[in-house]
This record gives C-alpha cells, sequence and structure tokens, in this order.
C-alpha cells in the first residue's frame, strides 16, 4: 500500500537570527565524519546523508566526541542555502542544540552573500516549527506530498 502523503511547510529567512548563547559551540563538522549517520538515526525524516553531493557544509555540538546536533547546509540551486537533515540526539533534546546549530548556519551563509536561506519540514513537527519560529523564518508555502487516489506508485 502506498503511503498516505505528508504536509510539508517550506520556510525562508533573509535575516540572520538573534545571536544565541550556544551558538558559539557549533563546530564544523568533516562531510565524511563518521558520527554523522549513526546521528542521523536518530531522524528517520533527515533528507541529506554524509554522501550527498549537495552538502556544502555539516556542522553540529560536539561533547565528549559525540556529535550531539547537526544539520547541513546543502544547495539544490548554487547560492541558494537550504538547510536540511537538522537532528538532535534523543537524549540531548529540549537544550537548544538544534537552535544554536540553524542559527550559526543561517548567520554565517547570510554573511557569505547569500539572499535567503530555506527550509523543509513536515508540518505536524511542533517542536521544529517553534524552532524555526523563533530564529526569523517564515513560511512561504504548506503542501501534501502523496500518491493520487487510484494512483500507483510509479516503479
Amino acid at each position: 500500500r502506498p503511503p498516505d502523503g505528508n504536509r510539508w511547510c517550506w520556510w525562508w529567512t533573509d535575516a540572520a537570527p538573534d545571536p544565541r548563547p550556544g551558538e558559539s559551540d557549533v563546530v564544523d563538522l568533516a562531510p565524511d565524519d563518521p558520527r554523522i549517520a549513526p546521528l542521523l538515526r536518530h531522524s528517520p525524516s533527515a533528507s541529506a546523508d554524509p554522501e550527498d553531493d549537495n552538502v556544502v557544509r555539516w556542522a553540529g555540538v560536539v561533547s565528549g566526541g559525540e556529535v550531539l546536533a547537526c544539520a547541513a547546509h546543502v544547495e539544490h540551486r548554487p547560492g541558494v542555502p537550504h538547510l536540511a537533515s537538522v537532528v538532535t540526539h534523543r537524549d540531548h533534546r529540549g537544550r537548544g542544540l538544534a537552535s544554536d546549530v540553524c542559527a550559526r548556519l543561517t548567520r554565517d551563509a547570510l554573511a557569505s552573500g547569500a539572499p535567503i536561506v530555506t527550509l523543509g519540514m513536515y508540518s505536524d513537527n511542533d517542536v521544529a516549527r517553534g524552532v524555526y519560529t523563533r530564529l526569523g523564518f517564515t513560511v512561504e508555502h504548506e503542501f501534501h506530498s502523496g500518491y493520487l487516489p487510484g494512483a500507483a506508485p510509479r516503479a
């Protein structure tokens, strides 16, 4: 049976977020860092992985040698940064780590001359909605993806 589909929100900002206290703890991660893939398993909706050619940069918060939170700056269109695979280890959620990582990536992208930063999220993710709203992102589009009734998935 094909999946029922998902409701999405497409967000954007052209303004740097307010500084975050933990933003200085965000570090760049090497694209082949072996700690990224295991962290991504904490979010089944992660849309980028370490082997994704569209990833420009990985950033995260590391403590005790473990990546506690990470996100990718991807560019599906050159010059248009898109945040993807924003993930926090389930044991470290609620501490603002995803906000710190997203703030840093957004600030850096805009400072380097990008006109906007975008991201997408599942509409039912209220925690992420709060993060992105506090960081100054605005919902541009809400849409539904999935199979049309009676349509079979393409092989």
